[in-house]
C-alpha cells in the first residue's frame, strides 16, 4: 500500500508539474504575440505619423493647397505605397476634405468610410485617431484606419488618412497555433476576433 501510494503521489505531482508547465508556456506565448501585435501596430502609427511630420517641417513654396497638387502631379503619394508593405491606402487632405490619394478603392467600403470619415473629422480638429480593427468589405481581411493631423504654424492645414491591413497579426496568430495543436486568438478592446490561428474561423465574433 505504502509503494501504490508513492506511485499515485509521484504521477500526481508530475501531472501538475506538466499543467503548471503549460500554463507558464502559453503565458509566455501570449506575451511574446502581444509584443509583437503592439510593435506592429506603433509601425503603422509611426510611418503615417512620419508623411504629416514631413509636410509640417517642410511645407515649400506656396500654399498647403499647392503642395497638395504638386503631390498629386507627381504621384507622390503612389510611390510611397510601393514601398511600403502594410499600407493600402493613403490620402492627404486639406480641412475641407480635398487633396491627393491612392491604394485600395474604398467608394464601396461603407465601415471603412465611416471611419475615415471619423478620423478626418479628429484631424481637422488636431487630434490623432486609430480606429478599432474593421474588416474590409473589398479585402475581406482586418484593416484599421489612421489620421494624422497636418499642424503648421498652430494651425491645421490637413489631414493625413492611412488604411493599413493586419494580415500579418493574421500570420502571426496562424504560425503560433503549432499546425493546429492550440488555439491561438487575437481579440480587440471590444473582445472582437481580429486574428485566428485556424484561418476558417470567422472575424469579428464576440468573445467578451
Amino acid at each position: 500500500v505504502p509503494l501504490v501510494w508513492t506511485s499515485w503521489e509521484l504521477v500526481s505531482r508530475s501531472r501538475e508539474s506538466i499543467e503548471s508547465n503549460q500554463k507558464e508556456w502559453q503565458l509566455d506565448k501570449a506575451r511574446l504575440i502581444s509584443t509583437q501585435v503592439a510593435i506592429y501596430v506603433d509601425g503603422l502609427r509611426t510611418q503615417v505619423a512620419a508623411i504629416a511630420r514631413t509636410l509640417e517641417v517642410d511645407p515649400g513654396p506656396g500654399s498647403f493647397a499647392g503642395r497638395l497638387a504638386r503631390i498629386k502631379e507627381e504621384k507622390a503619394l503612389e510611390r510611397y505605397l510601393k514601398n511600403s508593405a502594410s499600407l493600402v491606402y493613403v490620402s492627404v487632405v486639406d480641412p475641407t476634405g480635398i487633396g491627393a490619394q491612392s491604394g485600395l478603392d474604398l467608394v464601396g467600403d461603407a465601415r471603412l468610410q465611416e471611419q475615415l470619415a471619423e478620423a478626418f473629422q479628429r484631424g481637422q480638429h488636431g487630434k490623432a485617431m486609430i480606429s478599432v480593427p474593421v474588416v474590409s468589405e473589398s479585402l475581406l481581411e482586418p484593416v484599421v484606419v489612421i489620421g494624422e493631423p497636418v499642424t503648421i504654424g498652430g494651425r491645421v492645414e490637413g489631414v493625413v488618412l492611412a488604411v493599413a491591413s493586419l494580415q500579418p497579426i493574421r500570420t502571426i496568430t496562424k504560425q503560433s497555433g503549432g499546425g493546429g495543436l492550440f488555439e491561438v486568438y487575437v481579440v480587440d478592446n471590444r473582445g472582437w476576433i481580429i486574428a485566428h490561428s485556424d484561418p476558417d474561423q470567422p472575424l469579428s465574433t464576440d468573445v467578451s
